[in-house]
């Protein structure tokens, strides 16, 4: 009896039928051994037992993933990366290159104190998004890239990552990643996720980020996939005593986009800052989903998401702060600005805040607005065009989004990469 045949909670069985053979091809003409095909197997069997999200689920109500999903063939590697032989770099930075999901040797560089592995195991990791089974299971195996100080006077060490794709058809690929850092360290990820102008495939991306005490996570993902892109992609980090994690995020392209984000304030005086801007025209959906969970006393966060809305496009986000009993003395801030661009364009915001601690510090908000007529009057009657005028406001509009962020290469390149591609921004 197959995985389909047991599974009582998929109300889409065409659609779990599709992704069933697709697993299966794909699983049959991997060089997986026994036991590895197993854990596939498992992995999938979980995924659709649980269901697969529709509109009735309450996270998944505005960003329906069966559209991306139903022409999806996984074409994923076969390769095996036993022994992953880098470059050195001496200049404290390590890059990454990955083409269709496979890492290209020849363009990837390794820096000191960096070390990567490959697991050819599937990828274990407890949580709450739906979707972390299926990447599991089509996924090769998983990259483990571990970070500790050879010094005490060590600089910031700077982890990037490409991740490029050209393949023409509705292929999906899944890649893993998990990021182990050690005590007193600080690190910067930053991920670029790119394709060809008429890709089409399905991006199925999920890292996890371990940060032990004391240490200092700076995380940065931009994308700018092409017009008919999908994009799948969790984060998950878990954040140790005194310790920093930072996540930012820019969104440019794509057909549909959807972001899960959770992150694990596990002891005292931890802090989380999550902050993104997305900036979607046309026919984009664009979903960002954020939980953060206080449980210890005296820990932080802050969330700032900014969006940017043309055409006919449209933006989800549900920020979700959950704060345990016994973590009391905690400061929790969100915030969601949106500006709405055209009369078509919508946007659905929604912040929650879960509290069982009775001395806490909690606030949320969410705003939605417009181009103001007085100010494109304004700088008319000055003679600067519309267009152009329209472009300053909304350059302006979220300009201060990562003005948190220490580094100020880092903030000079994701404001480039914000205000390139010349007519959107």
């Amino acid at each position: 009896m197959t995985a389909l045949q047991n599974n009582l909670k998929t109300d889409e069985p065409l659609l779990a039928t599709r992704l069933e053979e697709s697993f299966l091809s794909w699983l049959r003409g991997s060089n997986l051994t026994d036991i590895q095909k197993r854990e596939r197997q498992r992995s999938f069997n979980d995924f659709l037992f649980q269901g697969i999200p529709d509109e009735t689920w309450e996270d998944w109500k505005y960003s329906r993933p069966q559209p991306a999903l139903e022409n999806l063939t996984i074409k994923q590697s076969l390769k095996n990366y036993e022994n992953i032989n880098l470059k050195l770099n001496n200049q404290n930075i390590t890059q990454l290159y990955f083409h269709n999901g496979d890492i290209d040797v020849e363009k990837s560089e390794i820096a000191h104190g960096v070390a990567i592995k490959w697991h050819a195991r599937a990828f274990g990791l407890e949580n709450h998004y739906p979707f972390s089974k299926f990447i599991s299971a089509f996924a090769n195996g998983y990259y483990e890239i571990g970070c500790q100080s050879l010094s005490a006077n060590e600089s910031i060490s700077q982890i990037k990552i490409i991740w490029h794709y050209d393949d023409l058809q509705t292929n999906a690929f899944a890649s893993v990643i998990r990021f182990n850092v050690s005590e007193n360290m600080n690190v910067e990820i930053v991920e670029e996720v790119l394709s060809h102008k008429d890709c089409a495939s399905i991006q199925l991306l999920m890292s996890d980020v371990k940060i032990e005490k004391n240490s200092h996570v700076t995380h940065v993902l931009h994308q700018n996939l092409a017009t008919d892109a999908k994009l799948f992609h969790y984060s998950r980090a878990d954040v140790e005593e005194k310790s920093t994690y930072k996540n930012a995020k820019i969104d440019r392209g794509g057909r549909w986009i959807r972001h899960d984000l959770e992150v694990h304030l596990n002891q005292v005086e931890s802090f989380a800052e999550l902050l993104a801007v997305y900036d979607v025209k046309n026919n984009q959906h664009v979903d960002h989903h954020t939980q953060t969970y206080h449980h210890k006393e005296n820990t932080r966060s802050r969330q700032y998401y900014k969006g940017i809305l043309d055409g006919q496009s449209r933006g989800v986000f549900n920020g979700r702060i959950i704060v345990d009993k016994d973590a009391q003395k905690i400061s929790a801030e969100q915030l969601n600005k949106n500006l709405l661009v055209s009369q078509k364009a919508r946007v659905y915001t929604k912040p929650e805040l879960q509290i069982s601690a009775n001395d806490v510090k909690c606030t949320h908000g969410a705003t939605v607005g417009q181009i103001s007529a007085d100010e494109i009057f304004y700088m008319q009657s000055r003679g600067i065009p519309y267009d152009q005028a329209k472009k300053i406001l909304m350059r302006g509009f979220c300009s201060d989004v990562f003005l948190s962020l220490e580094s100020e290469s880092l903030r000079n390149q994701l404001n480039s990469f914000l205000n390139s591609s010349g007519e959107e921004l």
